[in-house]
């Protein structure tokens, strides 16, 4: 089995191996023989389908149990050369690099890990913090400056303009509820008119 691992700090290392395709051809017989064992086929009985068969029907399924038994022969060894548990790896190894050569498979495995530390000396890892002494100056000055950039407050203007122009249009509005205006097509049509332009007139005024 050819590997090598390097720890790039405290919590995490990478794994550089190849993996032999006869080794990985090894693998895949034992596979087949494990799916042997179980598979059902027609035109055989339990336990004697032939390899062949199984290598041809379940080409894929044989080709990435035996890759993943080949890696996890590879990381075991790796962890012990490490000295890691397999319970210190936090979450899943990432397999960064799967190069299909034609005698072999070049991979690359990223692990993360726990990290350690002393109990006794764990004042150490406590990073120094040092806080900005500010000054009464300081405050008061960059309280001036907040008061000098907010807005100034100022008292709404009534638009008495706008306030009869909306008496004018519910007068109308009124004097076309009335029943003899209704007889009378040619007063309300000019009403109506009259009306429409108010509308449009303020309209326009609210939008400016």
């Amino acid at each position: 089995m050819n590997f090598t691992t390097k720890r790039t700090n405290n919590a995490n290392a990478i794994v550089d191996g190849k993996i032999a395709l006869k080794v990985l051809e090894t693998k895949m017989e034992g596979v087949v023989k494990k799916i042997a064992k179980s598979v059902k086929i027609d035109g055989f009985r339990k336990g004697k389908v032939p390899a062949k068969v199984i290598k041809t029907r379940y080409k894929e399924q044989v080709e990435q149990d035996a890759q993943q038994a080949a890696i996890q022969d590879i990381l075991e060894s790796a962890l012990k050369e490490l000295g890691i548990a397999p319970n210190a790896l936090i979450g899943n190894p990432i397999i960064s690099k799967f190069d299909k050569g034609e005698s072999d498979i070049e991979l690359e495995i990223k692990l993360s890990i726990m990290p350690t530390f002393e109990l006794d000396k764990v004042e150490e890892y406590v990073p120094e913090v040092k806080l900005k002494v500010i000054t009464k100056a300081q405050i008061d000055e960059r309280l001036e400056e907040i008061a000098k950039n907010r807005a100034p407050l100022s008292e709404i203007v009534e638009d008495r303009a706008l306030q009869k122009m909306i008496q004018q249009i519910l007068i109308l509005k009124d004097l076309l509820m009335e029943k003899h205006l209704m007889a009378a097509r040619e007063r309300t049509s000019i009403l109506l008119l009259v009306l429409i332009n108010l509308f449009r007139d303020l309209r326009t005024r609210l939008l400016v």
